[in-house]
């Protein structure tokens, strides 16, 4: 990039999006697993403690969910994903902004 013309904030600004747009894409799939998970537990919870009380001939209570997540709990544990990816970013971006480009070209 340097070598086309780019700037050392140019460089630092792709390597800072880049890593922050693979912390946000973990952070979204991470909740979006977990969000499965939860229903699956939900739902074996639900039919296990309802056989559980018909056999013991108790009213069975339905709860609509054994496994709650407050609202604010996905949204900070994506902010935090994009946050260390883009914390990890920084020694690599710096790195490659500072290189010189007929040295980077060498290894291409």
């Amino acid at each position: 990039m340097k070598a086309v013309g780019a700037t050392n904030r140019d460089v630092m600004a792709v390597f800072l999006a880049e890593s922050g747009s693979i912390g946000l894409l973990g952070g979204v799939g991470g909740v979006l697993l977990g969000v499965l998970l939860s229903g699956i537990i939900n739902a074996v919870a639900r039919t296990y403690l309802m056989a559980q009380a018909a056999q013991r001939g108790a009213v069975s209570r339905t709860v609509s969910s054994y496994a709650h997540t407050p609202f604010w709990l996905p949204l900070f544990a994506i902010v935090c994903a994009t946050g260390v990816g883009v914390l990890s970013g920084v020694y690599p971006a710096t790195r490659a902004a500072s290189l010189n480009p007929i040295a980077a070209l060498r290894y291409e």
